[in-house]
């Protein structure tokens, strides 16, 4: 069977509740790149509203085109989907990646999942990532509305300049006077090519010429590296920060006296090219809270973060000195586990940064403040009465200096 019997079967279905809606370009599936992606993704939609939003978004770049929204009836016949070959020899072969709710006026996707990703995944799998509950209010705030602790003295310093790539989802580059769309499709089978994006690619770390020349690991089975151990510190407005080592882990336990971010480093070594990452895990019987690493200039004044909140799989980059910057808004991620540990990552060269969660990329920037700093963590509360345990353990830094 082709795709175009299988979209044919779809278009005939009638009173059969939709799972979600695909766009196609004739008898088939439109296919496209995201701007840091590899291979063909098919777009869906949650709802017919969605999709309809996107063919009027679509249209302003590209004019009329015979392009058609079809119901899919369940994630199983979306999975299918991803393999099908066709007929027409300028469609793409499979497999194919998806696009959830893509949405021209923001440039954002809820989710896109790889083609090699979206092969390997059950359709109870794609289902999960596109169904995902929406992200509560407290993780829709730009800037994140919380007070600031730091381990050392008054927040200051001079916000850089900032440079986002965003993978998959986020802020799509290369948009010129309009004439460009918001996502670079690829092979679309018209008898008039219509104008492409190609995508702009996510910088890339080429080995540097010496190898690393320092490289730390901790598995917190001592205070090797003089991680605070805190009793009972009070953070004025904020709550009481605890650290005690326990089972092999770092645990930082705060009681909150309302929503604030609080950062932790030990000074252990001044980096500038690095590679850093850290197993972190929500201890059980905690209020929920967020967790992250951190890179901090060398007087504490001005913070890189990447952060976590496992209680709905979403994450965040920003920055802080005398307020927050957003860089890439709470977004969620089926690469983040609701439960256990997640491992953060973030390597940088030349004052790039890339930033990991669980091997998954989430994002790059370019971040001229930091010319050397120190790596740490940061811990969230969002509420008074908040009580928040957070478990970190397997440490590890490459660094060049």
């Amino acid at each position: 069977m082709t795709i175009e019997d299988r979209i044919q079967d779809f278009s005939q279905l009638k009173n059969v509740p939709p799972f979600c809606w695909l766009i196609c370009f004739e008898e088939r599936p439109l296919q496209g790149i995201p701007p840091g992606g590899n291979g063909p993704h098919l777009l869906a939609f949650s709802t017919e509203a969605n999709a309809q939003a996107f063919l009027s978004g679509r249209e302003k770049y590209f004019g009329n085109e015979p392009l058609s929204v079809i119901k899919i009836d369940s994630a199983d016949s979306l999975k299918s989907l991803l393999g099908e070959p066709c007929r027409d020899p300028r469609y793409a072969a499979p497999p194919c990646g998806l696009v959830f709710d893509f949405d021209y006026s923001t440039g954002k996707a809820k989710q896109v999942i790889s083609p090699a990703k979206a092969s390997k995944s059950a359709a109870s799998e794609i289902a999960q990532s596109f169904l995902a509950p929406p992200i509560p209010e407290h993780s829709q705030r730009a800037p994140r509305d919380k007070s600031a602790k730091r381990t050392a003295g008054i927040i200051g310093g001079v916000a850089g300049i900032i440079i986002l790539v965003f993978v998959g989802v986020g802020v799509i580059r290369g948009m010129k006077s309009g004439k460009i769309p918001a996502f670079a499709f690829l092979n679309t089978p018209t008898l008039t090519p219509t104008a492409t994006q190609t995508p702009t690619p996510l910088p890339t770390f080429t080995p540097t010429q010496q190898p690393w020349q320092v490289h730390f690991t901790d598995d917190f089975s001592s205070n090797k590296y003089n991680w605070p151990l805190l009793d009972n510190a009070v953070s004025e407005g904020c709550g009481t920060e605890n650290s005690y080592f326990e089972n092999n882990a770092w645990i930082w336990k705060v009681e909150a006296t309302g929503g604030c971010v609080f950062w932790r480093n030990n000074g252990l070594i001044a980096v500038k090219d690095f590679d850093v990452s850290i197993n972190v895990e929500q201890l059980p019987n905690s209020s929920n809270g967020d967790y992250g690493l951190t890179i901090f200039t060398l007087d504490n004044s001005y913070t890189l973060n990447l952060t976590v909140d496992p209680s709905n799989s979403t994450f965040t980059i920003d920055t802080n000195d005398t307020g927050w910057k957003t860089l890439i808004d709470w977004t969620y991620s089926s690469a983040i586990h609701r439960t256990g540990s997640n491992r953060l990552r973030i390597v940088a060269q030349n004052q790039t940064y890339m930033f990991f969660i669980n091997g998954e990329q989430m994002g790059s920037t370019a971040d001229t403040v930091i010319k050397s700093g120190y790596v740490g963590f940061n811990l969230g509360t969002h509420t008074a009465g908040d009580s928040v345990t957070m478990s970190f353990d397997n440490f590890e830094l490459f660094t060049n200096r």
